[in-house]
């Protein structure tokens, strides 16, 4: 997925997020004058592809169990989580507003949205509302347990 924006450039391939910002002195080719901006967020390791535990069972990426970690710290410590209901507010509402630039044909799209734009309803895809045992059925959900521990 890649994100072009008015200064810089979001691109993710699912394990690698990288951005890019404008420079300063980029004149009217701002693309040619994009520098990374390195390490904001670490890539995942190819070594948690397909590792499992001593058990035999898939090992989690390292941001998920950072994620859980939070929220488990969150309840039983009553601290902070590391991201807040805000901040997931925030990225859905990036997330509408990508869709609405697709909508208008890739044009740019302020921040913060309109009251007209935050109240048009997002679906996720069928799976995401249902179980997908309930989906793909038993035969596919035990082959899919099978794949998670060997």
């Amino acid at each position: 997925m890649e994100v072009i924006g008015t200064e810089g450039v979001f691109a993710s391939d699912g394990r690698r997020l990288r951005f890019w910002k404008k420079s300063k002195d980029a004149g009217p080719n701002a693309f040619g004058g994009m520098v990374e901006v390195p390490g904001l967020v670490p890539d995942i390791p190819d070594e948690f592809d397909n590792k499992r535990d001593e058990e035999g069972w898939l090992m989690p990426d390292p941001r998920l169990k950072v994620t859980l970690q939070s929220i488990v710290d969150s309840l039983d410590r009553g601290i902070e989580l590391r991201c807040s209901g805000v901040d997931q507010q925030k990225a859905f509402e990036i997330s509408v507003a990508l869709r609405e630039s697709h909508r208008r044909n890739h044009a740019p799209v302020k921040l913060p949205l309109p009251p007209e734009l935050r109240s048009q309803p997002m679906m996720p895809v069928p799976y995401r509302w249902n179980s997908k045992r309930d989906l793909y059925g038993d035969q596919w959900y035990r082959d899919e347990m099978k794949r998670h521990k060997q």
